[in-house]
This record gives structure tokens, sequence and C-alpha cells, in this order.
């Protein structure tokens, strides 16, 4: 068997070494061949609630860019460094996701900007919302004919006002003789979340509506009444599941074909009934007086008339009128009754006012009135009532408590943009509180209106006109300067960008709040500077918002950034090394990059350049120092080493040699090290060595060649 030569297995060792450095090269190469071309994906979700959003593997600890765009166009800027293994991960806040759709999402590398392919996911609606969802009818008051008819509409919707879509709905009457007919012979709900209804009667009376949804099993909280005339003694037609209906907030009024007939009621006969002090214009939002006279044929007033009437309106916003409840005359009246403050119209439009008698359907009275948009859009504010919270300006809960005071013992009705949103009583002092249903984000005009135990409204409140927010503000970036590289306690410059106009914007790191300041004349961008922790390690950042509301949110780690311990940073590595002959006595210089942290240098010198076992430490960071009392003739070899502040040793410059003369004029400066003597690469270390003194990596490497060389100086003189 051969024996292996000490130079086969230097050979055969260094194969090995820089075998695997390739290997690691090349699955470096080809782990992260995809980096710059990231791809994301999320998974389908339900309005209000948050998905996952991953990402395609890049290289570990580098920072990805996210951008996802809803289905209103508007898109979110998010951050998240990858993991260990390549990948990034993050949780889209439901607050981004109340939009129901299809949205997309797109991911970058930090530093390339260049999106990668688009891939979607989708936002479902969230469960059907009985308060959301939507009823109306186009007519309130109808012949009972059967051939008189009205439609509803129905809307159904989730929470955040997204339609439902392919939901069975039935309307559901309080009698059971109405007929109820889905048109197009389609009971579900459309791509809008709609669908209609005709309705009709045969028979007198007030129907009431219920909407089901039969798909979710959820009845709609609104109710609709019609009032249909004629047939049926109207009390006798009444019938019905819930009679509070009766009392609903307008019923339409039976038209003018209706008006015939008479009744003996005392000692003379009515005729009709007669509207007064109305005139045919008025404004929106105008709350008016009117009279009710009970007339004879001949137009004159029937003093002895003690029957109860029942109000009611037609028009295209009858839904939009508020009416008197149910009167009965009484003997003081004189057949005359006059409704102080008891009619308002919140909704331009032609309508037709009417009065019915309850005990007989065919005593009717009607007029026709039109309202206009003008500029008198609001009620008239009385004194005796006013709200004290809350204070018109901006908020970030969707639910407002409003208080104030009114009449004593009153009903306070609360309206919302001219919409009634309530009601509540006032105590024995006036004072009334109301917790409004959830507003929606936007600006809104809130005001009361006392009203007696009649409908008959007493007085109402000036207006306050508040603003709703409760959408918290987005982080967009976030950016660090220094970036990378960040040693410990020192200054670190941080940006934010986020919604304009913020009241405050704060980073926390490590405990320690940074305020940071607005930047003139970047809208939306805010910054601060900040001295970074003592220990090295890996630290996340928090930020934290308020808006001009006041309202804080919270954003946890959004960004991390390493921190360095210098006490284990290297210096740089010296260069440039050239050795200067002189009479027993060499002189050395030398470069290195940064010489702010250099404390001195280690000159290592001897007659062996595989064995430099002398060395001598210099004063100062100067570049320059001579080694003395050397024998002239004799070939040195040397090589310097830098040490900084916190006691750490640069690795070996390459080694050059001198021979000290008593002619040194004679000589220059000579080259570095023969290269076919040794190999400038066995002399390179890792840039992570810590060299503690003359027995430096490169010292050994050098070493280990010492049998070799002789037999290749050898090889080559053959």
């Amino acid at each position: 068997m051969k024996k292996i030569t000490p130079l086969i297995q230097i050979v055969m060792a260094f194969m090995l070494i820089f075998g695997a450095n390739v290997a690691n090269a090349a699955n470096l190469n080809t782990q992260y061949v995809l980096s710059s071309q990231i791809e994301a994906w999320a998974s389908d979700t339900i309005a209000g609630f948050q998905t996952i959003i991953k990402t395609s593997r890049a290289e570990p600890g580098k920072a990805i860019f996210f951008s996802v765009k809803r289905p209103d166009d508007s898109k979110i800027i998010l951050e998240k460094e990858t993991n260990k293994n390549g990948f990034a991960e993050l949780e889209f806040d439901g607050v981004h996701t109340r939009v129901a759709g299809t949205y997309s999402v797109t991911a970058y590398l930090g530093g390339d900007e260049k999106f990668g392919i688009a891939h979607s996911f989708k936002v479902y609606p969230d469960q059907v919302s009985a308060v959301n969802s939507k009823v109306t009818v186009d007519q309130q008051m109808l012949k009972a004919d059967g051939s008189n008819s009205a439609v509803m509409k129905i809307v159904l919707m989730d929470k955040y006002d997204n339609p439902i879509v392919n939901h069975q709905v039935n309307v559901i009457s309080s009698r059971q003789n109405d007929f109820v007919q889905a048109n197009k012979k389609r009971d579900y709900t459309d791509a809008n979340g709609a669908v209609t209804f005709t309705v009709s009667s045969k028979t007198s009376g007030i129907s009431v509506y219920s909407v089901y949804d039969a798909t979710s099993k959820v009845i709609l909280d609104k109710r609709i009444s019609v009032l249909y005339t004629g047939g049926k003694s109207f009390l006798d037609a009444i019938g019905g599941n819930d009679n509070s209906y009766m009392y609903a907030n307008t019923f339409l009024a039976q038209d003018a074909g209706a008006q015939t007939g008479t009744e003996s009621l005392g000692s003379e006969s009515v005729y009709k009934f007669k509207f007064e002090d109305l005139t045919a214009e008025v404004e929106k939002g105008a709350i008016l007086d009117f009279g009710i006279t009970a007339v004879d044929a001949a137009d004159a007033p029937v003093t002895t008339y003690t029957g109860t009437i029942h109000f009611a309106v037609s028009g295209d916003n009858s839904s939009d009128v508020q009416l008197p409840e149910d009167y009965t005359f009484l003997d003081t009246d004189m057949g005359k009754h006059t409704f102080s403050k008891a009619l308002l119209f919140k909704k331009a439009g032609t309508y037709k006012l009417g009065v019915i008698d309850l005990a007989n359907t065919l005593l009717t009275g009607e007029f026709d009135i039109t309202v206009n948009d003008k500029s008198a859009d609001n009620p008239t504010p009385s004194s005796l009532v006013s709200i004290t919270s809350p204070a018109s300006g901006k908020y970030n809960s969707n639910t407002q408590v409003i208080s104030g005071i009114s009449l004593p013992g009153s009903d306070v009705k609360v309206f919302d943009n001219n919409e009634e949103i309530g009601k509540t009583s006032s105590d024995a002092k006036g004072k009334f509180e109301f917790t409004t249903p959830s507003l929606i984000d936007g600006k809104h005009i809130l005001y009361v209106a006392a009203v007696s135990d009649k409908g008959v409204i007493l007085g109402v409140s000036g207006k306050i006109e508040i603003e709703i927010k409760t959408t918290p503000a987005e982080i967009n970036s976030i950016t660090l300067t220094p970036d990378t590289g960040i040693a410990m306690s020192a200054p670190v410059v941080i940006a934010v960008s986020t919604d304009a106009g913020m009241a405050k914007v704060s980073a926390v790191i490590a405990g320690e709040v940074i305020e940071l300041s607005p930047v003139d004349g970047k809208e939306g961008f805010y910054q601060g500077s900040f001295q970074s922790p003592s220990k090295s390690g890996k630290y996340d950042i928090d930020i934290l918002v308020a808006d001009a509301l006041g309202s804080e949110t919270s954003y946890e780690n959004q960004k991390s950034f390493e921190v360095g311990n210098s006490s284990l940073e290297t210096p740089g590595t010296i260069m440039g090394l050239t050795a200067m002959p002189g009479n027993n006595m060499v002189t050395l210089s030398w470069k290195i990059d940064d010489v702010k942290n250099i404390s001195h240098y280690l000159v290592y010198f001897g007659t062996d350049s595989k064995s430099l076992v002398n060395f001598v430490k210099t004063f100062n960071s100067k570049t320059t120092w001579y080694i003395p009392k050397l024998n002239n003739d004799v070939k040195y070899f040397f090589a310097v080493s830098a040490v900084n502040k916190n006691g750490n040793e640069s690795e070996l410059s390459k080694i050059v040699s001198s021979t000290p003369t008593d002619q040194p004029y004679l000589t220059g400066f000579p080259s570095a090290l023969d290269s076919e003597l040794l190999d400038e690469n066995l002399l390179e270390e890792s840039a992570g060595a810590n060299h503690t003194g003359p027995e430096t990596a490169v010292i050994l490497a050098v070493s280990m060649l010492g049998a070799a060389v002789p037999l290749l100086i050898r090889k080559k003189k053959r």
C-alpha cells in the first residue's frame, strides 16, 4: 500500500475546504434565485375579519413590502421582514376588510420596488343585519279594491352596508286576506341585495308588513304599514297581529273618490273634514300648526262632533312626514281643533294630507301640499328644548349619548340628518338622555323635538353638527437612518409615513417612547431621533398614532432592526504594506480604511515567512513604524495587524520582505512576498476571526506549508 505524502494531505485538505465553499456558494445562489420576484397570497375572509398574507421564499431578514388593493381602488402598503427561512407572514386587520368584494395583493423586496405577480382574494359580506337592511314602499295609502297596489323594496345588507345576494325573502302581512306577490317571480335578492314585492288588498284597514330573510332566518327591524280604504267597516277590518302599529308615524290617506256619504253624529250631519290654516306650499323642515274642522254639506262647522280621527299622508316621500297621533274631539272643541307644531315634512315633494273618522271610513278630508327645499331646511329652534351633549365637533365612536333639557315629562324625539332615530322621555326636571344606534362614519346633524302625548310638537332644539371617524390611521412605511450596521448607543433617525394631520405620532422601542414631528413639505411624514439600545440584539418598533379626535391606535411590531456589539467588532484590514530597508533597520508604512477607532498596531517579523516569531506594539494609530537592531544582509519578513480601542485585533496584512543594508540607497522598496513561493489565498482568513497575539490563523496557515514549500522549490528547479 502506498503512503500518503504530507503534500498530498495538504492538497486534499484544501480541496475539501475549497469544495465546501463552492457548494455553499452554489446553494446560496440557487436558494434565493427568485428573491427579486416575490409573490404574495391571502386567504378569503368575511367583512370585518382579518386574513393572513404570506409570501414566496426570499432571503432571510429582508424587508418585504405588500400592496393590497381594495374593491374601492384604495391601496394599503404594509411591511414585514422575512423570517430565518426566508418567508414573510402578516395579519391583514379586519379594519381593512369591511368592504366586500375582490382584493388583490402584490409584494416586492425592499430596495427593488418591482412588484411581483398580483394574486386576488375575496371578502364576503358578513351576516344579514336586521338594523341596517332597508325596507321602503312607494305608497302607504291604497284603495281596498285588489287592483290598486304598492311596491315594497327590500335591500338586505350586513352591518358594513355590503349587499347580501341570493337570499330568499318573504313578506308577511298582519292580515290574512292581503295579496303579496314577488315581482318578476323572483323572491331572492339580486346583485345589489334588493328584491321587490307588490302588495294590495280588498279589505279596508291597516296592514303591517314584516320582512323575513328565509335564508338567514332573520326578521328585519323595519316594518311597513299601508292603509287600505273602502270596503268593510274600518274597525272591523283592522285585525292584525300588533295593534300598536295603528299608531305608526305615517299612514296614507283615503283618496278623493271615497268622499261620499254622511253620518249623523249628535244632532247634525258631518259631510267632511276641512284642513285649516295651511298654505299650499311650505318649506322642508318647517314645523307647522294647522286645524281640522268637521263641516256639513254647506261648509258650516258641526259643533256637536265628538268622533276620533286619524291622520295619513301620501306622496313620493310619505315615510318622511311626521303627523299628529289620533285625536278624539271634545265637546269644548265645538267641532274644531288646532294641532300646534304637529306637522313636519323632512323631505321635499308633493303630498296629499288625509284625515279619516275611525268609526266611519267614508268620512274623510284631504289637502294637497308642496314642500320646497330652500334655505330654511331645519325646524325653528325653541328656547324650551336644547342639547347639552355632545357638542359640535369630531368623534371617534359610532355611538353617541345625547342629553339635554326639554319640557318636564314630555316625549323627546331624536333626529339625525332629518331622520327620526329614536325616542326617549324627559324627567320631572326636564332632563333627558338618549343613546343613539350605531352611526356611520361621516357628518351628522342632530336635533331633538319635545312631543306631547298626543303627538303635538312642543319645541325643537337647535342643531349640532358632529363628524364620526372610527377608521384608524394606517402605517404606510417606516425607515431608519442608518438602516443596517447600527451600533450600540448610536444615534438613529426614524421616519414614519401615515395619515396627514395626526395630532400625535410616536415610536416605541425597547420601552422608550420617541415623539415624532411632522416633516415640513412632506405631508403625512413624521420624523424623530433616538439612541439605539445599549445592548446588542434584535429590537421591534411599535407605532402609536392619535388623530385630531384624540383616538389612539397602537400598531405592534411594525419593523425590527439589529443592534451590533461594537466590543466584538474588529478593525478593518491593513492595506498597502511596504518595507523600506535601512542600515540595521527596516521602516514600514501602510494604510487602513478607518483610523478613528484604532488604538495601536502590532508589527510581526522574523527571518522565516512561515514563522513570524517576533512582534512589537506601536505607540498610537499612526501608520508608519521602524524596526531597529536588525542584521544587515539578512532577509526579514513583516506583517501588521490593527488593534481597536476595544482591544480587538484585525486580520494580518499581506507579508512583505526587506533586507537591511549599509547601502540602503541602492536597494529601493522591495516587492511583496514572491507569489510563486506562497499562494496569497492561503493567507486570507474569515472576517469574523478574533486575533489575540502573534499566533494568528495566517501564521498557522503559513506554518502548514513548511514541509511543502521546499518540495515545490526543488520541483521547480528541475
